[in-house]
């Protein structure tokens, strides 16, 4: 998965390399998808992408929130390893949001997806479930939060 994450992210990013108009913020996605004419796994990662990068660097989660439930959209249809990035988004979007409610169904859908992959190296991979813990712990629900804290694959 690696390796195809960092071909996607070579493709997505020769555009910008080769003179074409960098877009503004927040059409990133929107621009790749429309104007590169991305597959389904490369519109997946692209909006992973987008969607992380505005929220950790921005702050900007209401705003992101979309391309992060747009890509794990994409991603159900995709592998369990792209499935993650995209549970991982959304968790991480509602997490921060106070959106709480959802966070558990989202995290036995990551780990579900996580078991199928031991080992794996990804941190969104591994982590995706630790949100969903934290939200499930500001709620009481203390037993839930453990369980999926301590769920590694």
């Amino acid at each position: 998965p690696a390796v195809r994450d960092a071909q996607i992210v070579e493709r997505i990013e020769q555009p910008w390399r080769s003179g074409v108009r960098k877009p503004q913020h927040g059409q990133h996605a929107q621009v790749l998808v429309a104007e590169l004419r991305l597959d389904p796994a490369e519109q997946a990662f692209a909006l992973f992408f987008d969607a992380l990068f505005f929220m950790e660097i921005a702050g900007e989660f209401r705003e992101s929130a979309e391309y992060a439930e747009r890509s794990l959209e994409l991603a159900r249809t995709l592998t369990p390893h792209e499935r993650m990035h995209g549970t991982y988004t959304v968790m991480h979007a509602r997490y921060h949001l106070g959106t709480w409610s959802e966070l558990d169904a989202l995290a036995t859908e990551h780990v579900a997806a996580l078991a199928s992959e031991p080992g794996i190296g990804c941190p969104y991979a591994r982590a995706g479930q630790l949100f969903a813990a934290l939200g499930l712990a500001h709620q009481g629900r203390l037993d839930r939060a453990a369980e999926l804290a301590s769920a590694k694959e």
